[in-house]
């Protein structure tokens, strides 16, 4: 008979814009990607063995909010972390801000990766005192590189918007990273003790 850990933490990597879809941006098609799910891949062969990691695109944000209700019924204490790249930086803040919030679920750790707006129709949502008040670590990554690529004028178009969120933040950077490098992200330094959030994530992941 298999042993099993039961899982003390869970973190959902949540994909951008044409991560886990295929989508057009004016005349260009775009995408699969699977810019989040190749980071998550990465992390869970360095992650502790009591953490669980779920991927999903900026679209399944119901199905994220059920996953979480579920992992939450079936075990009161587990930690709920969620990082987001992109359209899926912004689901992200909003899930743990908004959603956990008015279920009284706590968030441990929210990344956003250089968040845009997750529909461009959407207005720009900053965290008022009361949401910030629901997470207990709140990181957001600026994309905002020396030299440009087609990516940072994807995010620009779309509704960048991390300079906006700066004043909500525990850990915000003003990043020389473009916008579709969500590993880079993850890996700049936050302050000057040198940590970052992949780091962070990492601890966190191998917590009893």
């Amino acid at each position: 008979m298999r042993n099993t850990i039961q899982a003390s933490t869970i973190i959902y990597f949540i994909g951008g814009g044409a991560d886990k879809t295929r989508e057009r941006f004016g005349i260009i098609k775009w995408g699969p990607t699977n810019l989040m799910g190749l980071v998550k891949a990465a992390f869970d062969m360095s992650k502790g063995a009591g953490c669980e990691t779920k991927y999903y695109g900026y679209l399944d944000k119901k199905k994220i909010i059920n996953s979480i209700v579920k992992q939450k019924l079936k075990d009161p204490e587990i930690r709920i972390n969620l990082v987001g790249h992109s359209r899926g930086g912004s689901v992200a803040k909003d899930i743990a801000m908004r959603a956990l919030r008015k279920l009284n679920i706590r968030a441990n750790l929210v990344v956003s990766l250089d968040p845009v707006k997750a529909k461009p129709r959407n207005r720009y949502r900053v965290p008022s005192k009361k949401n910030i008040q629901n997470v207990d670590t709140f990181i957001c990554i600026y994309a905002n590189p020396i030299k440009r690529d087609a990516t940072d004028y994807i995010a620009m178009v779309g509704g960048q918007y991390g300079m906006r969120l700066k004043p909500s933040c525990h850990y915000f950077v003003d990043a020389n990273v473009n916008h579709g490098q969500p590993m880079p992200m993850l890996k700049v330094v936050l302050d000057t003790t040198g940590k970052n959030a992949w780091e962070m994530l990492l601890k966190e992941s191998r917590k009893a």
